[in-house]
């Protein structure tokens, strides 16, 4: 049991480390940059390299650990049942939250299908078009478009805001959103994995407004924002944009693209990265003598044969 701790810890450890430094990398050098495309899927490729990544083993920079320090050796780990007790409650705990986390997401997902059953709905082309009263609207999920029935859609705010939903729709933002969430709620002891969903949210909101205005509309974009802006969504509703991504928004709309591509750039800093990465993180180590379930077992039968012998030589004569 032991064993499998020592692996659950290790592999958080690097999975925690990879994922900080190219979210790190794209703070720096991707952030607010007309490259929302790349970045879009920039930000989803860090939940599989993050994971992926701790169980590469490159023998060629693998190093070895002195049995002399390995953790078996501590006379801590000869009480073996309390340990495994205190390994088996952590794991039930980090399950059971797990499975709260993903209870919340499918009990959300169901009100957002409860919406669609009882609302009026059409179809149009390749999506659902609901009105409905409810107050998280305008919004879209999956092939959904839920409307707000007080919002004029021949008007041009409402043409705006239906392009904008389109473009969530058909560019399935949804998935990414599905992705996310289920990632982050398996791997929730991650801090970086919550900061990477909220960052693809508002590279979400980049795309469909690029699609909707162009960088001469910022005022007009600007006051459909303030006054259509959405407080939450139902996959998370900790994801409602605060007054620095509005301003992110109004500020990217704005943006010319700039004559040359920083893609390059990004493409070629970015392969770099990930070699450094797997060799420096994603290596394993091993021990000079035998392995860690092997010294466990030595280490408790020689207490045990200790012990015999402080017995013995109480009760000699």
């Amino acid at each position: 049991m032991s064993q499998v701790m020592e692996r659950f810890v290790t592999f958080f450890i690097k999975s925690i480390l990879i994922s900080g430094v190219l979210y790190g990398y794209y703070q720096i050098f991707l952030r607010n940059r007309k490259l929302s495309h790349f970045n879009r899927f920039f930000l989803l490729a860090i939940f599989p390299l993050s994971i992926a990544l701790p169980f590469i083993h490159l023998s060629i920079f693998e190093w070895k650990m002195p049995a002399s320090i390995s953790l078996y050796n501590y006379p801590m780990i000869g009480n073996t049942n309390k340990q495994s007790l205190f390994i088996a409650l952590v794991l039930a705990l980090y399950i059971s939250i797990v499975c709260i986390l993903l209870f919340t997401m499918l009990y959300k997902i169901k009100n957002v299908f409860n919406l669609r059953k009882k609302s009026k709905k059409q179809i149009i082309h390749d999506f659902f078009f609901i009105e409905t009263d409810d107050d998280h609207a305008p919004f879209s999920f999956f092939n959904n478009l839920f409307w707000k029935e007080s919002i004029n859609a021949e008007s041009f705010e409402g043409k705006k805001i239906i392009q904008h939903e389109l473009t969530h729709i058909r560019q399935h933002h949804s998935y990414d959103r599905l992705l996310c969430q289920i990632t982050c709620s398996v791997f929730w002891i991650n801090p970086f994995f919550w900061r990477v969903q909220k960052e693809l949210s508002v590279v979400h909101e980049f795309l469909a407004d690029e699609k909707s205005f162009g960088p001469d509309d910022t005022l007009h974009f600007a006051k459909m924002l303030l006054s259509s802006y959405n407080h939450g969504s139902y996959l998370n509703p900790e994801l409602g944009f605060n007054r620095s991504d509005i301003s992110r928004r109004i500020e990217m709309i704005g943006l010319k693209e700039k004559k040359y591509s920083n893609s390059r750039l990004g493409f070629t800093t970015l392969a770099l990265l990930f070699i450094i990465i797997s060799i420096a993180v994603g290596n394993s180590y091993t021990t000079d003598s035998q392995s860690s379930a092997e010294q466990l077992r030595q280490t408790y039968q020689h207490e045990q044969k200790l012990r015999a012998e402080r017995n013995s030589l109480k009760l000699s004569p």
